[in-house]
């Protein structure tokens, strides 16, 4: 496993990791939720990310119970684990405005429900689930940057905020001296790239690469403002090509009632056509010496890829698929120029491609 630092901060997290959002809850309880973590954390993953609203809040009781399993059985320590949660949008079962947003009474408010569930005294990585237009930045920034003083959070970040309202609170952190932003959670994937690949290049260029954050000394490590946490590498499992019959098979995302209509249009048509090319693509690049990588797996590596991506989110629903993704790492070295250019050629989505 790589790991990476967490844009300009000194936090290392895995390039891969395990995410619960759909799955922790719906399809995953908490005997198979101990043991994704425990194959996810044997396969170096050192990073879970969660979020007040997966599940309606037992995602995170699940996510909780297992870390705290975890510690007492000794298959790792809480120093080990780099733990995310978010927030913003709130109780939806709640009508009573408060209950959701990024002010500083949901915020307060929220941090300590997700402890509560969680089990935990803090959070590693605590994140603005989305951006509030009805909240001045000033005090969101405010709120976050008291979090981490208390000790509840150690970084924060946001999570699919315009590159706007992201400049908008980095210079507010740095004109009041308050913890900034250290990361970004966007989607990324083969099917959605400019947001990643164009609006934010600005906060995720490298920039005086083999030099310190500070500009002190010679390190080798890179600088740029936010690291990302990419999301839904796979769209939804669309490129895992299992959706080339055209329908749901049982048991997948898309079968599920939440998800129904969610990616249709993704494995019909020419989109579906370009699901199949990849696929047979991958099937060409060896995976762990035992023949061609899987169109999983082929998706997942080249997220990572890309430098700018600090670790992509997983989701899984058994252990053998998980072990099969985490193997993803073995095909990133194998994505030479020549092969990104064929996986561009087929897919037709990279920003001011003709």
């Amino acid at each position: 496993m790589e790991y990476r630092y967490l844009g300009n901060s000194g936090l290392q997290v895995s390039a891969l990791s395990l995410g619960s959002w759909v799955t922790f809850g719906d399809q995953v309880k908490e005997d198979l939720a101990y043991d994704l973590m425990k194959t996810a954390y044997a396969g170096g993953v050192n990073f879970f990310d969660c979020a007040e609203i997966y599940g309606g809040g037992v995602a995170e009781t699940i996510m909780g119970k297992a870390i705290a399993r975890g510690i007492a059985d000794g298959v790792w320590a809480r120093e080990d684990l780099v733990v995310s949660t978010k927030l913003c949008f709130g109780d939806k079962s709640s009508t009573m405005p408060n209950r959701r947003g990024l002010s500083r009474k949901h915020l307060v408010q929220g941090m300590a429900a997700s402890l509560r569930r969680l089990g935990l005294d803090y959070v590693d990585l605590i994140y603005a689930h989305r951006a509030d237009e009805n909240t001045p930045v000033a005090e969101t920034v405010a709120t976050f940057s008291a979090m981490i003083d208390r000790g509840q959070a150690l970084y924060w970040g946001t999570s699919m905020w315009p590159a706007a309202r992201i400049k908008a609170a980095l210079a507010e952190a740095e004109r009041t001296h308050r913890a900034p932003p250290v990361v970004e959670q966007p989607e990324y994937n083969l099917f959605t790239r400019p947001r990643v690949e164009v609006e934010y290049t600005p906060f995720t260029a490298v920039r005086g690469a083999n030099h310190d954050p500070d500009g002190i000394e010679a390190t080798t490590v890179p600088k740029r403002t936010l690291g990302l946490t990419i999301w839904s590498p796979l769209a939804d499992g669309v490129l895992t090509n299992k959706y080339a019959a055209g329908k749901a098979p049982a048991g997948s995302r898309m079968a599920l009632a939440r998800s129904a209509n969610t990616s249709e249009a993704l494995f019909r048509g020419k989109d579906r056509y370009k699901v199949e090319q990849t696929a047979a693509l991958a099937a060409a690049i060896p995976s762990l010496g035992l023949g061609g990588a899987t169109p999983a797996q082929l998706a997942v590596a080249w997220t990572v890829a890309n430098p700018a991506v600090t670790s992509c989110i997983l989701g899984a629903t058994s252990v053998k698929q998980l072990e099969e993704t985490l193997a993803a790492m073995t095909v990133v070295p194998r994505l030479t120029p020549a092969v990104m250019a064929k996986i561009d050629g087929i897919m037709g989505t990279k920003p001011g491609q003709a």
